[in-house]
């Protein structure tokens, strides 16, 4: 664990931090962490409540009245020194349907501009690579996926949009993600999405979790009304 340090954060919340994270997500740090969220959860510590992975830090949320962060820390570290297979999960792939462009995606002719590419050509990247969410965050069940392809890497926008459509399909950075609610936002919005990504009335509220596979795939807006009902999982 030499590039991970562990430190109490509150009464409730170990928080694990990896060093040498760069100014963007390094997909090398975030499988890192993704491993170790799952081996946490894996093994079923007494006390330990939820664990919540990000781009280059975990936090581990346990019950103080029976577990102190001494042995909590404790735990962890014999974790490590034990070295316990990661265990074995099957993830679904879900199909995102997205329509791009125009009144869907009006940011989509300067990213094209900006990446020297045709409109088509950045439809094409970007549905052309199977994400992995690295961490929910910003709104409630906005998934940070990645990794962008490279050709695709922009900053954010300099000026933030007022308002971003629920649904929006955006990218920023090396990451992709969608706008669950409406919002101000500062990624570019290429496309959109019927899906509904959260909603308080439905268990879990957020279709996405850290983890998860995306892989996003074109429709034309005539075929916006059959992909409302949701995912199916492939």
């Amino acid at each position: 664990m030499e590039n991970i340090q562990l430190w109490p954060y509150g009464d409730d919340v170990l928080l694990m931090r990896w060093k040498g994270s760069g100014t963007r997500p390094e997909p090398a740090i975030v499988e890192e962490v993704d491993a170790w969220a799952r081996r946490i959860r894996a093994a079923g510590i007494p006390g330990v409540q939820q664990v919540f992975p990000a781009f280059d830090s975990l936090a581990v949320i346990y019950d103080p009245l029976r577990l102190s962060y001494e042995q909590l820390a404790a735990r962890i570290r014999q974790l490590d020194r034990q070295k316990p297979p990661e265990p074995k999960t099957t993830v679904p792939v879900l199909e995102v349907p997205v329509v791009y462009g125009g009144e869907y995606g009006p940011d989509l002719p300067a990213v094209a501009q900006a990446c020297s590419l045709t409109e088509d050509e950045v439809v094409a990247i970007h549905t052309g690579k199977l994400y992995k969410v690295w961490m929910i965050g910003f709104l409630s069940g906005f998934p940070y996926a990645g990794a962008l392809d490279e050709r695709l890497v922009l900053p954010r926008k300099s000026s933030p949009s007022l308002s971003v459509r629920a649904g929006s399909v955006a990218i920023a950075g090396n990451l992709t993600g969608i706008y669950p609610l409406s919002s101000p936002g500062g990624w570019h919005i290429i496309g959109w999405t019927p899906w509904t990504i959260f909603d308080w009335r439905r268990d879990p509220p957020a279709l996405f979790q850290a983890g998860s596979r995306i892989r996003f795939r074109a429709i034309s807006p005539s075929e916006i009304d059959l992909h409302r009902d949701g995912p199916s999982a492939g």
